[in-house]
């Protein structure tokens, strides 16, 4: 399982899945709340209150043995498969895409698309989120230049270059407006 990030949406099942057998990749930085996800699960009480348990089930740790920590640039084969793990934060710190052959697996950084829409909306999380970073991480994906990007949320697309400059030009709307209204 190669986690992008550690946010329940992305990584909720990671435990239970490992506790059936697979290995669960993830950025470093991410790994010690896999391991013992407690400060992960308080963290997210405070934004789901009472719903926690309707929207993300129980939430399982990953033991230690399912655990591996991707580095950055760092191979990672499955099943004859080769991805390679690229730091991309901006999201969240711990974010990592994975490009495989011509596809990059971008997780949240790559932002949220919608099949037949024109837009592309950044899934910003305070107060994790860091512009700059995001900014760069961005510049770095577009200068490997995969033909296509695969955003969680949603599709998979052959515009790669497109897309992240439709992302870049995104963030920048979305800074002017921070500077604008605080």
């Amino acid at each position: 399982m190669l986690l992008t990030h550690i946010h329940l949406d992305h990584a909720g099942a990671a435990g239970w899945l490992a506790q059936q057998g697979a290995q669960v990749c993830v950025h470093p930085v991410g790994a010690p709340h896999m391991l013992d996800p407690q400060k992960l699960l308080t963290s997210a009480l405070r934004l789901y209150g009472d719903k926690m348990d309707s929207l993300w089930g129980q939430f399982l740790p990953v033991p230690p043995d399912k655990l591996t920590e991707v580095q950055d640039g760092q191979e990672i084969a499955i099943g004859g498969l080769r991805f390679t793990g690229i730091h991309t934060p901006g999201h969240a710190r711990h974010h990592v895409a994975y490009l495989f052959e011509d596809v990059c697996f971008t997780g949240d950084i790559g932002g949220v698309r919608i099949p037949g829409s024109p837009y592309l909306r950044l899934p910003l999380v305070p107060p994790e989120t860091h512009i700059e970073d995001w900014r760069a991480s961005l510049l770095r994906l577009r200068q490997i230049g995969f033909r296509r990007v695969a955003p969680t949320h949603f599709g998979i697309y052959d515009d790669a270059a497109t897309h992240l400059t439709l992302g870049l030009r995104t963030l920048d709307e979305t800074e002017r407006w921070l500077e604008r209204e605080m």
